[in-house]
């Protein structure tokens, strides 16, 4: 950390690339830029100019242009300038350039609209000439490039590479477009010995010729399944000689940041490359993509950073691949590393609090996602189901503006939060009563007009007419068929067959997704959440979507995250495959069962066999959430998790949290309400409008319930209409943390020290003791079990003073010295003093010890 220190390293890493230089070493001179982004500071390779600047990002970006820059001057890799073709409104598109009318100018990563393009066409062209922008669109009929389609398309914008590349194409054939020729592959340097019995490492390949981006990547079929790309949360780089093969390399300001600061487009980019070189995985950092081919799941994760090689990981690059599984419970380094992706819906709160949130609490404590309620402009309504009624992909909706929803998701990328959009494409909205069969006289959430299966749509691109929806024949202002209570079926048995898919659900218009066009404005849709910064989305209704037709729309884009709302039913074997996680909504109901409803207090110890809810469904395919809308009740039931049940269910989402057989699970934030149909505070029942209540008052406090301290709440508060907030409980931040640190490790150790009580070590760090709690509304014969002391339990861990960390308000920090309750254990690794309260439960784990430990003597106090 002293400065002294930083020049003597800077100064050894100058002279590792001045060896690179001399050697004409393209390898070396890579890892010497890494090195140099590393240091943060002024390095030979190039670096941020002011501290605000020095993102991890903006350092890597600039620490490889500059390795770029100097490598051609070096003769590393000898490459032509790119061409600097002048677009229609004189940018200069193969450098990224695209005009905005609102700043009457070019700028960086900037994409150029039909709209601009005509008035720049208008303005510079003669009278009585075709106005055609740089890859023949007719802009002023809003035409612009569909990489969708691989053709010009209604709504669709021209971006600045596509130009660029449509300008080559044209250029006269004397006068060839520039492209960058393949470097030479020097020599790959001998690999290194190393002692056995550890296998020697494969030595580094030879670099893959640079390749310029194409400018149209290969049109997705219409037909068949589109696989998806995920995000295998795995070290890089990856090395051959494990089952991997280095395919191509593509370099250009096309995987930089995009117009929104986020480097989701590049990925997006790096995919299509991808595809097209014939890949299953690629690597992505900014300003290079690599694609990859490897044989098995097996091979890539050996591939990725093997501990048994000799290699410096780079933090600032991502890997995707067809062989991976979204969430994946194991990753980093040789896939070897113990994940526990830990996410929360936050219920109807608005943009600025979401953002907020994720920047004081959520990023803080470790939460790895956080869900939103849909984003697309709605029908007007307090209800919350309002939300799911869409009228336009616009993005102003209850929940805030397009611009603080932009915000929202910068902001909590930046906290470490990613962003889950809860995406509507199955539907829009049932028509108000004045509309009729052509006319659209309803207005929604901002304005936007729409009728009997009809909207105007808010963006241009997203206006439709009946044409675009199933309908039956001979008459566009009737579905096909409907869907809905009891039974939910469309003459199958099951839903699952897609039987239902072309049916309004609800009688909400079903859009006809065999469409082209219906496909072109979802696609519009999901790359503008995707180049946001959006990596992760539920599937609202997937059960009657088809599985093929959403695959080609959503596998276009390389996710973090992609779960199916799902209620039950027996997996199909192709959406997990195809479309992504399974919501599984029993397994939480089998936990309240065991801990609120079973009254025979010998049947606890079962409550650690609970390993999944819904039959056939496995954890490598699941998603579990503690809470979900559509199962709330407007009194407390003991069957059903809910906030109404006070302690009962605090005690149940510490469990959650704590088991650590389950991979990936969702908490839940929401409000109170005494009615299912309401929507959050602040919106009363019979608004047409209204502006949900702030989470954040003027003293930074939150207007969230306390912790409760009984069960169930009283009457009154639970029928309270007010912000409840259960995953700031306290307790949630703590046991996050622990979740970190113990998931996925064995059930070593079981102890059951009386009826109702019950505890368990997991792995050799981490313990977890509860005591059955009492429910004053259903008395369950036991009467009150009290409070559980572990003195005398032997649990085998390192002498010292633990942190109950369910019992922080905050996640535990190291070094700390006290907490609310503390466990001590002696040397002979028996706990000395401790204890569980009634209803309640204790975590402790082998990173949560207290500083100041004193030596404890066995039977010592």
């Amino acid at each position: 950390n002293s400065s002294s220190a930083i020049v003597r390293w800077l100064s050894q890493v100058a002279a590792l690339w001045r060896v690179a230089m001399a050697q004409k070493n393209l390898a070396l001179a890579g890892a010497v830029a890494l090195l140099a982004t590393m240091a943060r500071a002024d390095a030979p390779v190039g670096t941020c100019t002011s501290p605000s600047d020095c993102t991890q990002d903006s350092v890597l970006l600039q620490a490889h242009q500059a390795f770029v820059s100097t490598r051609d001057a070096s003769a590393i890799g000898a490459r032509s300038s790119v061409p600097d073709f002048v677009g229609v409104c004189g940018c200069q598109v193969c450098q990224n350039e695209g005009f905005s009318l609102t700043s009457d100018g070019c700028s960086l990563g900037g994409v150029t609209s039909p709209e601009e393009a005509c008035t720049c066409l208008q303005a510079s062209s003669q009278q009585g000439q075709e106005l055609l922008d740089d890859c023949g669109c007719k802009a002023c009929a809003g035409e612009g490039w569909s990489a969708s389609s691989g053709a010009c398309a209604q709504g669709s914008w021209t971006e600045a590479h596509e130009a660029c590349e449509c300008r080559k194409q044209r250029a006269p054939r004397s006068v060839p477009a520039q492209v960058l020729e393949p470097a030479p592959a020097p020599a790959p340097p001998a690999p290194a010995p190393q002692p056995a019995p550890q296998p020697a490492p494969s030595p580094p390949p030879a670099p893959a010729p640079l390749t310029p981006a194409p400018s149209s990547p290969m049109p997705v079929s219409n037909q068949g399944n589109l696989s998806p790309f995920r995000n295998c949360f795995l070290a890089a780089p990856l090395l051959t000689g494990f089952g991997c093969s280095l395919l191509k390399v593509f370099e250009g300001v096309e995987f930089s940041l995009n117009r929104f600061g986020q480097e989701t487009t590049a990925k997006r980019k790096c995919l299509e490359h991808t595809r097209a070189a014939g890949g299953n995985s690629f690597v992505i950092t900014l300003g290079r993509c690599e694609a990859w081919t490897c044989s098995s799941r097996g091979a890539l994760r050996g591939s990725a950073a093997p501990r048994t090689q000799e290699v410096i990981v780079n933090p600032h690059a991502w890997v995707f691949s067809e062989l991976c599984m979204y969430q994946e419970g194991t990753g980093g380094r040789g896939g070897e590393d113990r994940r526990a992706p830990v996410f929360v819906k936050l219920w109807e709160w608005n943009y600025v609090d979401i953002a907020r949130e994720c920047k004081e609490y959520l990023g803080p404590s470790g939460f790895d996602a956080v869900q939103v309620s849909p984003v697309t402009e709605h029908v007007r309504g307090s209800q919350w189901w309002t939300k799911y009624q869409p009228i336009s992909f616009g993005l102003n909706s209850r929940s805030g503006t397009a611009q603080e929803f932009q915000g929202m998701v910068a902001t909590c990328r930046a906290a470490g939060v990613q962003v889950i959009v809860d995406i509507i494409l199955n539907h829009i909205a049932t028509p108000c009563p004045a509309a009729g069969e052509n006319a659209m006289p309803c207005s929604g959430w901002n304005g936007s007009t729409y009728g009997n299966r009809r909207i105007s749509g808010a963006r241009g691109w997203d206006a439709a007419s009946p044409e675009l929806f199933h309908h039956k024949p001979g008459d566009l202002h009737t579905g096909l068929c409907s869907v809905g209570a009891p039974s939910y079926l469309c003459g199958s048995p099951v839903t699952t067959d897609c039987s239902c898919c072309k049916c309004d659900l609800y009688g909400l218009p079903d859009w006809n997704t065999d469409l082209q066009e219906v496909q072109d404005v979802h696609y519009r849709h999901v790359e503008e959440l995707y180049d946001m910064g959006v990596t992760m989305l539920r599937i609202d209704a997937a059960l009657y979507e088809d599985v093929g037709q959403a695959s080609r729309t959503l596998n276009r884009f390389p996710w973090d995250y992609v779960y199916m709302e799902w209620w039950g039913e027996f997996p199909t074997g192709l959406h997990e495959k195809y479309i992504g996680n399974y919501r599984d909504v029993a397994f939480a109901g089998k936990m309240t069962h065991a801990l609120a409803v079973e009254s025979n207090l010998t049947k606890l110890p079962k409550l650690l066999d609970l390993t999944q809810g819904v039959f056939g469904v496995h954890d490598d395919d699941a998603l579990y959430p503690m809470a979900f809308h559509d199962k709330r009740t407007n009194t407390a039931m003991r069957s059903e998790a809910s906030y109404k049940n006070g302690l009962e269910f605090h005690q149940q989402q510490k469990f959650f949290l704590a088991w650590p057989r389950t991979t990936r699970v969702m908490l839940w934030g929401g409000f109170g309400f005494s009615s299912t149909q309401q929507g959050p505070p602040g919106c009363e029942l019979g608004q047409e409008l209204c502006t949900p209540e702030p989470i954040f008052k003027e003293d930074s406090t939150t207007a969230c319930m306390p912790t409760p301290t009984r069960s169930p709440l009283p009457a009154e508060e639970a029928q309270k209409h007010q912000w409840v907030c259960e995953h700031r409980w306290t307790g949630v931040a703590g046991l996050v943390g622990f979740r970190k640190a113990c998931r996925g490790l064995p059930v070593t150790k079981v102890e059951t020290r009386g009826q109702g009580r019950l505890a368990f070590k997991a792995g050799d760090e981490c313990f977890v003791a509860l005591v059955r709690g009492t429910n004053d509304w259903w008395p369950q014969g036991y009467g009150n079990l009290g409070e559980w002391s572990l003195a005398g339990l032997a649990v085998n861990l390192p002498a010292g003073r633990y942190c109950d960390v369910a019992a922080l308000p905050a996640r535990f920090v190291e070094g700390a010295a006290t907490c609310p309750r503390e466990v001590v254990v002696g040397e002979d690794g028996v706990i000395r003093s401790g204890s569980v309260l009634e209803g309640d439960l204790l975590a402790i784990h082998a990173g949560a010890r207290l500083a100041g430990n004193r030596r404890l003597r066995a039977g010592a106090r």
